[in-house]
C-alpha cells in the first residue's frame, strides 16, 4: 500500500476560551478612510460567556460606541527561520469589543505591496486586509494582542513598512499608525540571543539556551512518544519530542514484518515494493524546542508492516535514539481522566477529549456535555436584529463531519466553529459565506435545522454543504427557508484549523 501524503500539525497552541473562540457583530459598513467615525450602535455584540467588561468606572452608565485607542504598535520578523511577521497592538477600548486589526503593507518608497490573498486562490492581490487577532480581545477594555502572518517575511521581502488601525464590532476605527518592520538578527555560536525568537535567532544547528541566553551547539532531537495506531481509515503514526535547535529534518521509518524481518513497501503506488525504510519529511515541524508530527498511512499497511522503527534526524545529521513500535490501539482513558488531544490516548466510547486544544487542560468529558458547552457559547445570527456576521477560529475537538461527497474522502474529524441562525420569518433567499477578509484557512460550510436540543442536529445526505466556491472560501445558498432555528458549521480542511469570518444575508 502506498503511503499517503503526510500531515503535520504544530504542538504549541493555547486557548483562552475553551472549546471555541467566537465573536458576533452586526453587519456594518466600515469606511476605512473615516477614522474615528461614529459607526453603528446596534452591533456592540460580544462573545457569549466573556462577561462584557466595561471601562467606565464609577456609578455612571456603561460607555457605548467609543472609538478604540491604539497605544503601542509594533511589527517584527519572527520565527525560527525568520519566515513570519508578527504584528503587536496594545491599547484601550471602553466596551472591550475590539475585533480586528487592519494592516496595509508598503515598501521603503511608500508604494503598496500586495501581500494578501483576497480571492482565496493562493495569489497575493492586495496590500491591505482586515485580520483577526491570534486570540480574541473581546471583554478586555485594556488589551494587548498579536497577529501572526506565517511565511510573510520570506515571501514578501520588499514589504518593509506597515500601516495599521483597530476596528471594533460597531465599526469604529482608530487612527492609523505606521511603523517599519523590525528585522531579526542571526546570531552565531556563543553570541547572546533572544529565546523568544523575535529580535534574534541562532544560526541553524544552534540553540538559544542558558540563564543569560546564548547560542549553543545543537543537540540531537529526542523522540519522547511514538504511536503506531490502528484507525478505520488506515493506521497512523504519531510522534512528538524535543529539539532545542528546531532543525528536525526527517523521521526515518524502518518497516518490519511480524517476524521482525525487514519488509519492503511500495513508496510510489506502482504496486512494486521499493524499500524497507523511508524518510518522512519533518522540516519546519519543530517549534520552540518541541515537535509533533502525524502521518496517515494507507489502508491495510499494518498487515504488510505490523512493526516499525522510528529515528529522528536533524538537519546537521545528528541522530536521536531509535524507538521500536508495534501496531496498537491508543490507551483508553476513563471518564474525567486527563487525555491528549493529539491522539496518543483515547476516551471511553461516550466521551470526548475536550476542549481538544493542545496546551489546555484536556479531560475525557461526556460528549453530551461537550455539545452543550460548545452550543452555549455559539453566537446567534439573527437578521431581524441586524446581527448577521460572526468571526472565529476553527479549533478544538471535532463534533461534526461534513456529509459524504461534500469534501475529499478522509477529511473528517477536523476542528470546526459553530454559529446558530434564528429566522423569525420565511427567508425567500438565504446565503451563508466565508468569503470574508477574516477567513485565512480552507473552510467547509454546512447548514442544517436545529431539530435536536443542544445543537444535536444530525448531518444527513440532505444537509446543505459547500467546500470551495471562491478559492478556498465556502458559500451556501438556499431558497424558501422556513422560519425557525438552524445550525451553521464552519469546518476546517486542515487538522490545525484556522480563522474565519461568516456572513449571513437574507431577503
Amino acid at each position: 500500500m502506498p503511503l499517503r501524503i503526510f500531515e503535520m500539525i504544530r504542538s504549541l497552541r493555547t486557548a483562552l476560551i475553551p472549546f471555541l473562540t467566537l465573536a458576533i457583530s452586526a453587519c456594518v459598513s466600515v469606511d476605512h478612510g473615516a477614522k474615528g467615525g461614529s459607526g453603528s450602535t446596534n452591533g456592540a455584540g460580544g462573545n457569549p460567556g466573556t462577561g462584557g467588561a466595561s471601562g467606565s468606572g464609577g456609578d455612571g452608565p456603561a460607555p457605548t460606541n467609543t472609538t478604540p485607542a491604539l497605544d503601542v504598535f509594533n511589527a517584527h520578523v519572527t520565527g525560527r527561520d525568520g519566515d513570519d511577521i508578527t504584528l503587536s497592538a496594545s491599547g484601550t477600548d471602553a466596551e472591550g469589543d475590539v475585533l480586528f486589526l487592519a494592516a496595509h503593507f508598503t515598501n521603503d518608497a511608500g508604494d503598496s505591496v500586495d501581500v494578501f490573498d483576497t480571492h482565496w486562490n493562493g495569489i497575493a492581490d492586495q496590500p491591505e486586509d482586515r485580520l483577526l487577532f491570534d486570540a480574541s480581545l473581546l471583554g478586555h477594555p485594556r488589551f494587548s494582542g498579536t497577529v501572526t502572518l506565517s511565511g510573510f517575511a520570506s515571501r514578501f521581502q520588499d514589504a518593509t513598512k506597515v500601516t495599521m488601525h483597530l476596528e471594533d464590532s460597531a465599526g469604529n476605527v482608530s487612527e492609523d499608525q505606521t511603523v517599519s518592520i523590525g528585522q531579526q538578527v542571526e546570531k552565531t555560536l556563543s553570541e547572546s540571543c533572544d529565546p523568544d525568537i523575535i529580535t534574534s535567532r541562532c544560526e541553524r544547528g544552534l540553540s538559544c539556551t542558558g540563564t543569560k541566553p546564548t547560542c549553543h551547539s545543537g543537540q540531537a532531537p529526542a523522540l519522547v512518544n511514538a504511536l503506531y495506531m490502528r484507525a478505520s481509515d488506515g493506521p497512523r503514526l504519531l510522534a512528538n519530542g524535543g529539539d532545542p535547535d528546531d532543525d528536525l529534518a526527517v523521521l526515518r521509518l524502518e518497516f518490519f514484518d511480524a517476524a521482525n524481518a525487514p519488509v519492503k513497501i511500495d513508496l510510489n503506488g506502482d504496486q512494486i515494493p521499493d524499500a524497507s525504510s523511508w524518510d518522512l519529511d519533518a522540516y519546519g515541524v519543530s517549534n520552540h524546542g518541541s515537535f509533533f508530527l502525524r502521518d496517515q498511512l494507507g489502508l491495510g499497511f499494518e498487515v504488510i508492516s505490523p512493526k516499525m522503527k522510528v529515528t529522528p534526524i536533524d538537519g546537521e545529521g545528528n541522530t536521536g535514539t531509535t524507538k521500536s513500535i508495534n501496531i496498537a490501539a491508543p490507551l483508553e482513558q476513563v471518564d474525567r481522566h486527563a487525555c491528549d488531544p493529539r491522539g496518543f490516548d483515547t476516551c471511553v466510547a461516550a466521551d470526548l477529549c475536550a476542549p481538544g486544544v493542545v496546551g489546555a487542560q484536556n479531560t475525557c468529558t461526556a460528549s453530551t456535555t461537550v455539545h452543550k458547552t460548545v452550543c452555549a457559547a455559539a453566537p446567534v445570527l439573527d437578521p431581524a436584529k441586524s446581527v448577521t456576521a460572526a468571526y472565529g477560529r476553527a479549533e478544538g475537538v471535532s463534533l461534526w463531519d461534513p456529509p459524504s461527497g461534500c469534501t475529499q474522502p478522509g477529511w473528517t474529524h477536523r476542528p470546526e466553529g459553530i454559529a446558530k441562525v434564528h429566522l423569525s420569518t420565511l427567508a425567500h433567499h438565504l446565503t451563508l459565506t466565508t468569503a470574508l477578509p477574516e477567513t485565512r484557512s480552507d473552510t467547509v460550510l454546512y447548514f442544517m435545522p436545529d431539530t435536536v436540543p443542544n445543537c444535536g442536529a444530525p448531518v444527513t445526505s440532505k444537509t446543505l454543504c459547500n467546500d470551495d466556491t471562491t478559492g478556498y472560501s465556502s458559500t451556501i445558498s438556499a431558497t424558501n427557508v422556513a422560519a425557525g432555528d438552524y445550525i451553521v458549521i464552519v469546518d476546517s480542511v486542515s487538522e490545525s484549523g484556522g480563522s474565519y469570518g461568516l456572513l449571513l444575508s437574507v431577503d
